[in-house]
């Protein structure tokens, strides 16, 4: 049975000390897509890369590709628009896309751009980052606390565009998705600045999702707002009828 369509609040904010945008987002419903990139390579070329990623994902998607084909597809124009011009040499992005069918959502990523869904008063990571800091976590010889100040937090091991990158190694998750679930996915500017307890926590105390994304937004601000930040919350529109 078809679900209700989905409704989306999203915010981005530069921060408090970048004077640069490079996060990107699409919100596109008509052809169930939304997705978040953070884009990375210096000289304003992050800039490019992530909005490059989000109209050839949308384009290709719109066009009928599966989204990991449209990851792809993305990857080799970004890697050969470097290849053809020395000032975009280097550039890459992660990306987070989430599409839908009647039951379940469907999350694919690269890098460390998250998901996290709210379920029965419960948060919960369902991403992992493709990151030096992930890979010492699995092998046990970090703690998730210690892994929140590593020094190599910021070291991406997948991004699309990346040159010396064939093939990427795309994440996915397919998850069940009913009334009052909530999803939330974010670019490495909030989760660095807030901690995934003090997001659990906003959630509990705000159940308005556009007043949420902007407490989201606003407290990793105030807690820093090192990087660039892009929140966008998905749930159920149970207003809708279907």
């Amino acid at each position: 049975m078809a679900f209700n369509p989905i409704r989306c609040t999203s915010k981005t904010s530069v921060g408090r000390v970048r004077s640069l945008n490079e996060d990107a987002f699409a919100v596109r419903p008509d052809i169930a897509l939304w997705m978040v990139a953070d884009g990375m390579g210096g000289h304003n070329k992050g800039n490019v890369a992530s909005n490059m990623a989000c109209e050839e994902i949308v384009s290709a998607v719109a066009n009928g590709l599966s989204i990991p084909a449209a990851i792809q597809h993305c990857h080799q124009k970004i890697q050969l628009k470097g290849f053809r011009s020395e000032r975009h040499r280097g550039m890459g992005t992660t990306v987070i896309c989430v599409s839908r069918d009647a039951t379940k959502l469907q999350v694919f990523w690269v890098g460390d751009s998250r998901a996290y869904l709210w379920h029965d008063e419960c948060l919960t990571q369902i991403t992992k980052d493709h990151s030096v800091v992930q890979n010492m976590l699995e092998l046990g010889t970090i703690t998730k606390s210690q892994a929140r100040l590593h020094p190599k937090r910021h070291i991406i091991t997948q991004s699309v565009g990346a040159e010396m990158i064939s093939d990427l190694t795309i994440g996915n998750v397919s998850i069940d998705f009913v009334q009052q679930d909530k999803l939330l996915i974010c670019s490495d500017g909030l989760h660095d600045q807030v901690s995934e307890q003090e997001i659990q926590m906003l959630f509990e105390q705000q159940q308005n999702s556009a007043a949420l994304v902007d407490e989201l937004v606003n407290t990793a601000n105030e807690q820093g707002g090192h990087d660039n930040i892009t929140a966008i919350i998905l749930e159920l529109d149970h207003t809708a009828s279907i």
